[in-house]
């Protein structure tokens, strides 16, 4: 429990005690004579009345709260049936004001509302149920909110992953759903680095093959290149020797004339 909640929660119950003290008093500063309303305020009945609102506007913010922390079925539960209660009751309370016995809270209420027949209760009650229709849908579209943010996210991640982490809302069954979409989409993160790293090692492993093939073919055009010039020296040298040979074989063959010839 929040520190601010604790201390919503002691001024809601001194506040409920005080105002079980100062209550009273705000109930005397009605009169009623020949069926009018007089207000007569003392300072009890104020201070009752700053007691009656404060312990609303606290008991609503611990209420709202409490739901808050609830499982979507408890929020469900607890947001419809304590205001269904209250619908139903004044329903009944209208249909019969104007038949039931006259208390002077009746008779103030009657007074102060203006219900002096049976078509004016009609109107409140019509009333009432606008009230309560308006309630409900505020309450349910609040509700629903967090199914959207689930229907949005799955959408999100169906096509891709979320550049911020997902936030649905406070009750719990939604905390844990949202946990599980956050990790998923850490997962499909940490999966396109991995495909993105895949990819570019494909890439170097491509361009190294195709600089490895290149140079290959550059060994081999050197290595043809070479060929062709020993092969060419090897007939050049052939050739040379050829020559050689001629002259040294004519050379021989003149001294041989000269030698057989008679002195």
């Amino acid at each position: 429990m929040r520190t601010s909640t604790k201390i919503w929660l002691i001024i809601a119950i001194v506040s409920n005690i005080a105002l079980w003290f100062f209550f009273q008093p705000i109930i005397d500063a009605f009169s009623f004579s020949n069926d009018s309303l007089a207000v007569n305020f003392d300072w009890q009945a104020y201070l009752g009345i700053v007691l009656f609102v404060l312990a609303c506007f606290s008991g609503t913010i611990i209420f709202s709260r409490f739901i808050k922390s609830q499982p979507l079925n408890r929020q469900i539960f607890f947001s419809t049936i304590p205001p269904t209660a209250t619908f139903v009751f004044l329903m009944l309370f209208f249909f019969t004001i104007t038949i039931r016995e006259q208390t002077d809270i009746v008779t103030a209420i009657r007074v102060g509302l203006g219900i002096n027949d049976v078509t004016a209760s009609y109107i409140w009650m019509v009333v009432i149920v606008l009230i309560y229709a308006i309630y409900m849908y505020i309450t349910y579209t609040s509700l629903s909110k967090p199914v959207k943010k689930i229907e949005r996210a799955v959408e999100i991640l169906r096509t891709g992953k979320a550049k911020k982490p997902f936030e649905l809302g406070k009750a719990k069954q939604f905390v844990e759903i949202e946990k599980d979409l956050n990790e998923i989409n850490e997962n499909y993160k940490n999966q396109e680095k991995l495909l993105k790293n895949l990819v570019e090692r494909e890439e170097n492993k491509k361009e190294e093959k195709v600089l490895n093939n290149e140079i290959k073919k550059e060994e081999n055009k050197i290595k043809k290149e070479n060929k062709i010039n020993d092969k060419s020296n090897e007939k050049t040298e052939e050739k040379n020797e050829e020559k050689i040979n001629k002259k040294i074989n004519k050379k021989a063959l003149k001294n041989k004339r000269k030698i057989s010839k008679p002195a």
